[in-house]
């Protein structure tokens, strides 16, 4: 299965790691991921936002 995401897909992955797109994303099947090149650069642009609303991610 071809998996194509943007931002808001990475962000609910992220926010939710135990949500429906966070499993889907994690699954051992065949899929392929795609995402557009800017991906890092929105994720470190919002990682304040991100780090605040996620039970897991803490970086320092």
């Amino acid at each position: 299965m071809i998996v194509i995401a943007d931002s808001n897909i990475i962000f609910s992955a992220l926010i939710t790691p135990n949500g429906i797109v966070s499993q889907i994303l994690k699954s051992k099947g065949k899929l392929q991921f795609f995402a557009p090149s800017y991906l890092f650069d929105e994720v470190n642009r919002h990682l304040a936002k991100i780090e605040e609303f996620s039970p897991f991610i803490k970086v320092s």
